[in-house]
This record gives C-alpha cells, sequence and structure tokens, in this order.
C-alpha cells in the first residue's frame, strides 16, 4: 500500500504527521461504524415500518454506540473519540509554542464526531514546524488528570503525549470490536491487509 507518510527525524513536523494520519484513521473507524449501524438497522427493521420510524430506530442504534464503554467507569465512545481527537492538539501546539485552541466537537452523533476531527486536522495543518533540538530546551506542562506534568519539549511528546493519543484511539478501536463493528487493524493503521472473511480465530483440527 503507497502512502505519503513522510516523516523528518529531525523536524517537530513528525507529530503532526504521525496525529494527522492516524486521525484520519480514526475518521476510518467511525465510517465503518457509521456502516455498521445502518446495515443492522436495515436488517431488522420491519418492512412495515414507516421513513420516521427506521430514522428514529438508526438514532437510537446509533447513541447506544456512541454510549458503549469498555467498563462503566470508563469513557464510552464518544468521549473516546473527542478526547483522542483533543489530544492531537495539546500535542502539537505546545510544541509549535502556541496555546492549545479549543474546539466545539458535536459527541451526539458519528457525522458530529467526524466534523469534529476534520476541524483538528485543519488546525494541525496551519502549524509550522519547529525544530526539536529547539524543544528539548523548553519545558512543557500539562495537567494528567490530577498530576501537573512538566517535561522538556521531546520527552513531552514521546513519553506523554503521543502515548496518551493512542491510548484513547486503541480505545476506540476496542469499544467498536466490543459492539461487532467489523473493523481490522487495516483500518486502524491504514498499513496492512487481509483478505474478505480471513480471521485469527484459533481452528481445532
Amino acid at each position: 500500500m503507497s502512502t505519503n507518510l513522510l516523516i523528518d527525524p529531525l523536524s517537530a513536523a513528525q507529530p503532526t504527521v504521525i496525529c494527522d494520519h492516524f486521525l484520519q484513521q480514526l475518521n476510518q473507524l467511525l465510517d465503518k461504524a457509521h456502516k455498521s449501524v445502518d446495515n443492522d438497522q436495515s436488517l431488522d427493521n420491519d418492512q412495515s415500518l414507516d421513513n420516521d420510524q427506521s430514522v428514529d430506530n438508526n438514532k437510537h442504534a446509533e447513541t447506544q454506540l456512541l454510549s458503549s464503554a469498555l467498563q462503566p467507569d470508563m469513557f464510552a465512545l464518544a468521549q473516546q473519540v473527542a478526547t483522542c481527537s483533543r489530544f492531537a492538539l495539546r500535542i502539537c501546539f505546545p510544541m509549535a509554542n502556541k496555546k492549545v485552541p479549543e474546539v466545539d466537537i458535536d459527541e451526539s452523533s458519528i457525522t458530529g464526531l467526524q466534523a469534529g476531527i476534520a476541524d483538528v486536522r485543519k488546525l494541525i495543518a496551519e502549524l509550522p514546524p519547529t525544530a526539536l533540538d529547539e524543544l528539548s530546551q523548553q519545558t512543557l506542562s500539562e495537567q494528567a488528570g490530577v498530576a501537573d506534568v512538566d517535561l522538556p519539549g521531546d520527552q513531552f511528546c514521546y513519553l506523554y503525549g503521543l502515548p496518551n493519543f493512542f491510548f484513547h484511539l486503541n480505545m476506540v478501536y476496542a469499544i467498536l470490536r466490543l459492539k461487532d463493528v467489523p473493523v481490522s487493524k487495516a483500518d486502524y493503521d491504514g498499513f496492512h491487509s487481509y483478505p474478505e472473511g480471513f480471521s485469527f480465530e484459533y481452528q481445532s483440527e
């Protein structure tokens, strides 16, 4: 699979490229979620239902999916998507010596979440590159739960920012799999490819 993912190891543009690529994949995961909701409802809806009833059923199924979580004390799917998106800003803007912007993300629908992802990608694309060696000379600060994080810029990116970005991306993938949305590693990273119907499920002889 060809890709335009080019990373300059000497440039702080690297985190922006990484975040942008995986925000595209996050958007693709949501595409699969949307199709899954539509397909499930087309199979389940009684032919006698009128259009308004079908739309209501579809919206109910979408709301249920977006409110799903791995455990009751964890973020639901919609909040995982929004947090992942905002973490891209929390990484890239401090590294460019800029204030992290507030972004409105509608968590009530898949299309609203995807619009938020598009807004985040646009903001990141407008950032100027900054040399990593300059960043290592400055301290970046962040609130992590109830803890204060103060790290040199390069460590802030690679030890704190990107791991948290991927944590929430991983939660999105895990919830979708839990809810039987047909996503795979190919949807997650944009590089893998598997034949239709492929499974890692153990086959006993």
